[in-house]
């Protein structure tokens, strides 16, 4: 017995060997190794991404299971060792590498140990890059990012593209060390269409990720590309958060704009100049008056369709009007003809168009504004050339004129273009930088030195917020005192002035484009 078991066993091993030797005589060639995934032998990445490597490791005469293979990095040890899968696949996942070259031996051994090697490369020299948001709050641009990612963080830049610059291109507005600032407010932005914002992040070694870019519409709002000191007048709606834009210089046109909305409601072309519009109720609603040099005083609508209700001749040019609220309307006639020289004031009933009176002295334009109380009474000018006069007129209930003052003693110019003022209370009525006394009609009050374009007064009319074509603020004075209080430094030069609920509200220009801000 133990003779058999001893026979079977030398029989077991010569056909072992024997097979063993007809296999070493058949296979000559070791495992065959095929990069599936990637194909190319190397691949470029940053430090947080994933390596999925994909291996096919195939010998003619070996079972997957006598097939061994070992992956290995002189940097980071052995990352892989054992058998394919029955599809003689094997499937790695390199991650958490550190910056640098990364060269992956790949052994593969077959059962009689044949060898075959094969590298594979990974090269971590990407800067890990970040995701910029852009969010327009408030007509600040707020970029924000995910937590910065990379290991060897230096820097985090931020550009803007204004494409309105003379010679655009992207400019450097912070450079951030500290990888824990997740958010940015860039808040002096310029009037324009858009803006693009470029983020990128730079290692120590300064190379530089991917650049992260987003664009902010409008980022100031809507603008309206005007001449320069066409805007000459602005008004708000009683009722609405509209502003009333008078643009003339060949434009000729009136620009209804919601301010709380921050979009245009209509903009109106007009076959004529547009002068001073008010909005008021003359006994039919709110509507607009929009006087003009087309002879006419033009009446429209206030809502979004300011349609023309009606057209009154004038027989000549209106400056600007004053609705008395029962029907009847104040005119200041804008005129040189001197033969006309006596009708510079003048009275319509809004009804028929018929004209009820006039009045007036000896210079050729006369620009009016209403007593906020006495709704028959208007302050003004009349100016020529070379004369100036002050003056107040009164009416009675049908039209006529009961009173009329005037007074020329004083000697400095005053443009008939720059709009009138008078207070809330109707204390004064105020033009260029002279506030002038409505009880006393001799008494003047200078308000700083500069010519003011806009006035307009707080809630309780104990503070006058001026400003001027000269200069980038606001400046505040108490009223009646007329004792300076403080500045507001503007974005624009607020040429016109308004306030409503604790909001001032400018038409503003910056190199003829203008634009609405709101100062609180």
């Amino acid at each position: 017995m133990k003779y058999k078991i001893l026979m079977m066993l030398t029989l077991l091993t010569v056909l072992v060997a024997c097979e063993n030797n007809v296999l070493e005589n058949l296979d000559n060639n070791p495992p065959q190794i095929t990069r599936v995934e990637p194909e190319q032998a190397s691949v470029i990445v940053s430090s947080i991404d994933t390596v999925y490597l994909k291996l096919k490791v195939t010998d003619d005469h070996s079972d997957y299971r006598d097939i061994k293979v070992k992956v290995e990095c002189e940097k980071d040890g052995v990352i892989f060792e054992g058998n394919p899968n029955s599809a003689n696949i094997v499937e790695i996942e390199v991650v958490n590498l550190a910056k640098g070259l990364h060269n992956l031996n790949i052994t593969a051994n077959d059962k009689l140990k044949k060898e075959n090697v094969s590298v594979f490369s990974i090269d971590v020299s990407i800067v890990v890059p970040i995701e910029l948001r852009a969010e327009k709050v408030n007509r600040q641009t707020f970029l924000s990012w995910d937590e910065i990612l990379e290991p060897d963080f230096e820097k985090l830049v931020i550009e803007r593209y204004n494409p309105n610059e003379y010679d655009p291109e992207y400019n450097v507005i912070a450079e951030i060390t500290d990888k824990s600032i997740t958010s940015l407010t860039d808040t002096l932005l310029p009037i324009g269409e858009y803006l693009d914002y470029r983020a990128t992040i730079y290692d120590t070694e300064s190379r530089k990720s991917e650049e992260s870019i987003v664009r902010i519409e409008l980022p100031m709002g809507p603008f309206f590309e005007l001449e320069y000191y066409s805007v000459t007048h602005a008004i708000l709606h009683p009722t609405q958060d509209w502003v009333y834009i008078n643009v003339n210089d060949d434009a000729n046109k009136i620009i209804i704009y919601d301010f709380a909305n921050e979009k245009i409601v209509k903009e109106i072309d007009l076959d004529y100049e547009p002068r001073y519009p008010v909005i008021a109720d003359n006994g039919n609603g709110y509507q607009v008056f929009v006087p003009g040099d087309n002879s006419a005083l033009n009446i429209y609508s206030a809502d979004e369709n300011f349609s023309l209700i009606q057209t009154i001749n004038t027989e000549e040019d209106v400056n600007n009007v004053v609705p008395n609220g029962n029907g009847i309307l104040i005119a200041g006639m804008d005129n040189y003809y001197y033969n006309y020289r006596d009708y510079h004031i003048r009275t319509f009933s809004q009804s028929t168009g018929e004209l009820l009176d006039s009045i007036g002295g000896s210079y050729g334009k006369a620009r009016i504004v209403g007593d906020p109380i006495n709704k028959n009474v208007v302050y003004g000018f009349e100016t020529s050339t070379s004369n100036n006069a002050r003056l107040k007129c009164e009416i009675d209930n049908s039209g006529k004129f009961i009173n009329y003052e005037y007074d020329n003693s004083f000697d400095y110019r005053v443009d008939q273009n720059r709009n009138l003022f008078v207070t809330p209370t109707g204390e004064h009525f105020i033009t260029s930088y002279v506030a002038f006394s409505t009880s006393d009609f001799n008494t003047d009050t200078e308000i700083g030195s500069v010519s003011l374009s806009g006035i307009t007064f707080n809630d309780d009319a104990s503070l006058i917020y001026t400003c001027s074509y000269i200069s980038n603020k606001i400046i505040i004075y108490s009223y009646p005192s007329f004792q300076l209080v403080g500045e507001i430094e503007t974005r624009t030069t607020p040429g016109k002035i308004l306030y409503r609920d604790n909001k001032i509200i400018t038409v503003g220009n910056e190199n003829g484009n203008y634009i609405i801000e709101i100062y609180q």
